[in-house]
């Protein structure tokens, strides 16, 4: 049974302001950390409850929101309560009929979004910003918390991965479509080349066998070593930067270097610029954080040797812990060297028997027509 289907945003629960005053939290990763969040506000005698809705471009998030507030001193005072007791940001609203209008600007370092997902956040004044510390421990929230999305990935039984590929190689541009299927070790890649170098490929992965075919026929490979080069085409390569964030920013000493150096937009939305610069070697390092939901639009590493940067768009939380870009694109001093568009991330319990099926032109499941996933 698939455990996440994108469908399944049709089901989700919008937050529907009432009249008078009411306080939401700053969207949340998982529903535990509403929860707990939920019993802070309880315990301070306030009626909260947890909300969850699907953000276009994150997926899926957990807001705490306490309604029934008839006096606007009487919600901000219960605002800035809750935001001590809790460490995060309480945004005060004043419903309007089915929307609700934003009053303060930040509490605690945070202003939480809008009733309306698509509204831009108020980004807060230069001198109140959070510290890089805040910053960067909300950004590790927001994409999958401590444990982040590669051990979801691991853990998962079976998953799809189907993306677009545009590669800079020393032979030219590389244009192509990948679409991958694990389950327990096996593994079946197809490769579809749609410019430059290169040819239509599938292979496969079963047991202590291996093959790959192209338009020469089928040719058997080492099972070992055809699992090594497949596992470069898989998420935890192809993803492997946003895969490993919190991992760097608790280990890399680059990221204790960082300070906020202020709010800049970016792609129409306001963002913190984290940055530090290494006086001695003359490389520099740069993060861009939404300011409202906390994901990295942009990384930048500057030395001697050039300007290296990752942009990050259309963040998406697919399971608990499992959040990922569907876009990203690497450069080298402004020159494009990789872009990759994910179409599918999806984990499952298991995948159909065809799929581990002999390779065959006529027949293969990604050569040909594919099957119905269970």
């Amino acid at each position: 049974m698939v455990r996440f289907l994108i469908v399944a945003m049709l089901l989700a629960v919008s937050v529907s302001a009432a009249e008078g005053f009411y306080l939401e939290s700053p969207p949340l990763g998982t529903r535990a950390e509403a929860l707990e969040l939920q019993e802070v506000a309880q315990a301070q005698g306030i009626n909260a409850r947890v909300v969850r809705r699907y953000e276009h471009g994150s997926g899926w998030e957990y807001l705490v929101v306490a309604e029934g507030y008839g006096d606007r001193g009487e919600a901000e005072s219960a605002a800035k309560l809750l935001a001590e007791g809790s460490g995060q940001g309480i945004t005060v609203y004043e419903g309007e009929g089915s929307e609700g209008r934003r009053l303060n600007a930040r509490v605690e370092g945070w202003t939480g979004s809008s009733i309306d997902p698509g509204a831009v956040a108020t980004a807060p004044a230069e001198d109140d910003l959070p510290s890089a510390e805040e910053v960067l421990a909300r950004s590790v929230r927001a994409l999958g918390g401590e444990s982040g999305g590669a051990q979801r990935l691991q853990e998962s039984p079976a998953l799809r991965f189907r993306y677009s590929r545009e590669l800079e190689t020393p032979a030219g541009l590389v244009t192509a479509q990948h679409d991958l299927a694990w389950e327990s070790g096996d593994l079946r890649l197809k490769i579809e080349h749609e410019s430059g170098p290169g040819v239509h490929a599938s292979m496969l992965v079963h047991g202590e066998e291996a093959w790959v075919l192209t338009e020469e026929g089928v040719q058997v490979r080492d099972a070992a070593r055809s699992r090594e080069v497949l596992a470069d085409f898989g998420p935890l390569a192809v993803l492997d930067w946003p895969l490993s964030y919190a991992q760097q920013v608790l280990e890399d000493p680059a990221f204790r270097d960082l300070r906020v150096a202020g709010i800049e937009d970016f792609q129409g939305r306001p963002v913190y610029r984290l940055e530090t610069s290494r006086d001695g070697t003359g490389e520099r390092f740069s993060i861009l954080v939404d300011v409202e939901r906390y994901t990295v639009a942009k990384v930048g590493f500057r030395s001697d040797a050039g300007a290296v940067s990752y942009r990050f768009e259309d963040w998406r939380e697919l399971d608990t812990g499992l959040v990922v870009p569907f876009f990203i694109l690497l450069t080298r001093d402004g020159t494009q060297v990789e872009k990759v568009v994910v179409q599918e991330l999806e984990l499952l319990d298991a995948l159909p028997g065809l799929f581990w099926s002999p390779l065959d032109s006529k027949d293969d499941p990604f050569l040909g027509d594919e099957p119905s996933l269970p």
